[in-house]
């Protein structure tokens, strides 16, 4: 044609273009998603964790098995709506957060994480992250902590049937932060319940209230240490 030959091309020359789409789906458009915050769905709590803006609340939509860390200094709430989360790697939440922040983790439970539940591993007398836990129930978990935190406040919470590998604590606080424990049960664990691990400089500030502690066969006891 004229308009082929003006191109540059012979009218034996086939002309071929491909087009190469990259097609990215929103977070919102996710038709079974893993979380929400708000009405956007997330297809990992990951990348719910991620996008969160300070005050927001990660909603869970069904079980989970999913190995998730925090590192950015802002204060959030994960909501386990009632759903069963279990480590991927082992562990289900690892928390490395500078700065003084609150991250609220509630309403579900954790089971068969096999490197320890949640561990909060930041925290010093200025700078500490307070991990609030409500409402949750950790059983058939196992490793050396089930929950390592050096500020905590707990409430409502129960630790059961968690196996020991090592020596394994249900609740450990290595560090000397104010910390608060009240009307959680400790039933059946191979494992001590609670170890406070204070510092050189004074006695730890924890209270332990309204708890009770069942059937527990820790080395180290069955209750505190």
């Amino acid at each position: 044609s004229k308009n082929a030959k003006k191109a540059g091309f012979d009218k034996s020359e086939t002309v071929q273009r491909i087009y190469q789409w990259k097609i990215t789906v929103a977070p919102s458009e996710i038709v079974d998603p893993v979380a929400k915050i708000g009405e956007i769905g997330y297809g990992t709590i990951q990348q719910a964790v991620n996008l969160a803006k300070e005050g927001d609340t990660i909603v869970l939509q069904k079980d989970v098995v999913e190995s998730v860390k925090i590192t950015d200094a802002k204060n959030i709430t994960i909501d386990l709506n009632n759903h069963t989360w279990t480590g991927a790697d082992g562990t289900a939440l690892k928390a490395d957060i500078p700065g003084s922040t609150t991250l609220t983790v509630q309403n579900g439970t954790f089971q068969n994480c096999t490197n320890g539940a949640i561990r909060s591993t930041r925290g010093s007398s200025s700078s500490q992250t307070t991990l609030v836990l409500k409402d949750l129930v950790f059983t058939d978990n196992s490793g050396n902590y089930i929950v390592e935190t050096p500020c905590a406040k707990m409430e409502n919470c129960t630790f059961t049937s968690n196996q020991a590998t090592e020596n394994v604590v249900d609740i450990f606080m290595p560090a000397q932060m104010p910390s608060h424990i009240s009307n959680c049960s400790f039933n059946g664990n191979s494992s001590t319940s609670i170890h406070i691990a204070g510092n050189n400089s004074g006695d730890t500030a924890t209270s332990v209230t309204d708890c009770t502690f069942t059937g527990n066969t820790g080395t180290s006891g069955g209750a505190l240490y």
